[in-house]
């Protein structure tokens, strides 16, 4: 029995962790990269690339480019923009994007929740950036460490008795 434990517990441990190394040294060396995009407005644009783009090797982020309601002042040297909101759906196409980041610090709700759900309809990978109540309340999940910490947006909600049950 303890033969036939040990054996199933390698023959399943030693593939995931060669497979993980694998993936992890691949990010690491720029050879797996997600295109990602930046979504948002002034104030928290800014914020969001001091602390993304440093760390960008970490995570597999490649930046291709923002939108924004207008051009940022030194923003527009690291990084492309391509327009404004309206432009979301031609980027998106000819970018390739699989990541989209959205730092928008004075939206209001209704826009956020459609700009959330036509992203949801492309099936991307949505992440917010989060204030500091969403650090400290729990709703951040840190994955690394040297990562910028981020929430991801779900397209399945979870009842509110199953997600408090969760926490």
């Amino acid at each position: 029995v303890l033969v036939y434990i040990s054996s199933q517990f390698f023959l399943t441990w030693l593939p995931r962790l060669a497979h993980t190394s694998l993936m992890h040294r691949r990010i690491r060396s720029g050879k797996l990269r997600f295109p990602a995009l930046l979504i948002g407005d002034h104030n928290g644009m800014q914020e969001l690339f001091r602390t993304m783009h440093p760390n960008r090797h970490l995570s597999g982020n490649h930046l291709v480019g923002y939108l924004a309601p207008k051009p940022m002042n030194g923003l527009e040297e690291n990084l492309p923009y391509w327009g404004r909101l309206t432009e979301l759906a031609k980027v998106l196409k000819e970018k390739e994007v699989e990541d989209v980041v959205i730092s928008m610090k004075e939206a209001d709700q209704q826009a956020m929740q459609k700009l959330i759900t036509d992203l949801h309809i492309s099936g991307l990978r949505i992440r917010i950036h989060p204030n500091m109540y969403d650090i400290v309340s729990g709703t951040v999940r840190f994955s690394n460490l040297f990562e910028t910490p981020l929430i991801e947006v779900h397209a399945v909600k979870m009842p509110d008795w199953q997600q408090t049950t969760k926490r």
